[in-house]
């Protein structure tokens, strides 16, 4: 299993997707099992490549859109880029600064409006709490400014205790808040992965969690009655770890945050297998 693992070492790249009409049984053992390790190491690269990517081995976005990111103090949270915290020891976004939920310190993407005006949209990252979701909101990744301006944002939810995952979309005038069973996924000091997908021609969302060592599901299926387009203005910039004002701060590592976008149709939607692609690169060894 390591050897069919370490064949893809780069995380969440596209690449072409193979397909073949061979019939198992007009193939050798020797085939088949060159066929399994081949189409397996594929498996494992068989993501769209994202808009905005940022792994957090330095500011850069390797994604295909926007701008490089930069970290924002707070008062005296500072933010630091960990070269050996993140996962498989890669590095992360170091908030351990912060207090859960109070104003703290986060990052900035530069480019405010490369992620405006999509019609579906795909966010994912990987969250590590230093402290329990508290009684005041967290937000781990956020593209929205003031509450009710148009955006979307993936935080903690504190309208009931314990706090939970929780994602928002909003557009001014219409605005829904899914989650599941209340529920804190991830113990403190776990890595979490997350994700949340967004379709704005049958304003449907999907909210997904998985561990280092736990497969990817589906926990919030299908919210009806979202806005149609609730990021046609949406002008305030991609922040990580806090809102654009730098109030309700995360507390702990963030890690591998990635968005994929579309402003003309539903492609941008990653299925469930797809994430369970990334989440599945993240982990490799070969990564470190």
């Amino acid at each position: 299993m390591k050897k069919l693992m370490t064949l893809c070492p780069f995380p969440c790249r596209a690449s072409a997707r193979s397909s073949s009409g061979l019939q198992t049984s007009l193939l050798s053992p020797i085939w088949v099992v060159a066929f399994i390790l081949t189409m397996g190491a594929s498996v494992y690269s068989e993501t769209p490549a994202p808009l905005v990517e940022f792994t957090f081995n330095d500011a850069t976005n390797t994604g295909s859109l926007g701008g490089a990111g930069a970290l924002v103090a707070n008062s005296d949270k500072t933010p630091v880029l960990n070269a050996s915290a993140g996962l498989c020891g890669g590095g992360a976004l170091d908030l351990t600064s912060n207090t859960m939920g109070a104003p703290g310190c986060y990052f900035k993407m530069d480019d405010n409006n490369a992620l405006d005006g999509m019609t579906s949209f795909t966010v994912a990252f990987w969250m590590k709490k230093t402290a329990a979701f508290g009684s005041a909101s967290a937000r781990m990744v956020c593209k929205r400014g003031d509450f009710w301006i148009d955006g979307w944002e993936v935080y903690s939810n504190d309208d009931a205790a314990p706090a939970r995952l929780s994602g928002f979309i909003g557009d001014h005038k219409d605005y829904g808040i899914f989650t599941r069973d209340h529920k804190d996924y991830g113990t403190t000091n776990q890595w979490v992965f997350v994700a949340m997908t967004f379709d704005a021609k049958t304003s449907q969302t999907a909210f997904y969690v998985g561990t280092e060592t736990t497969p990817v599901s589906l926990v919030a299926p299908g919210v009806n009655g979202m806005p149609k387009n609730p990021h046609a203005d949406a002008t305030a910039a991609l922040t990580v770890g806090s809102s654009l004002y730098g109030t309700s701060a995360f507390q702990g590592y963030l890690d591998n945050v990635r968005v994929w976008g579309s402003k003309t149709e539903s492609s941008a939607i990653l299925s469930l297998a797809e994430l369970e692609t990334c989440r599945l690169n993240d982990t490799l060894p070969a990564k470190k």
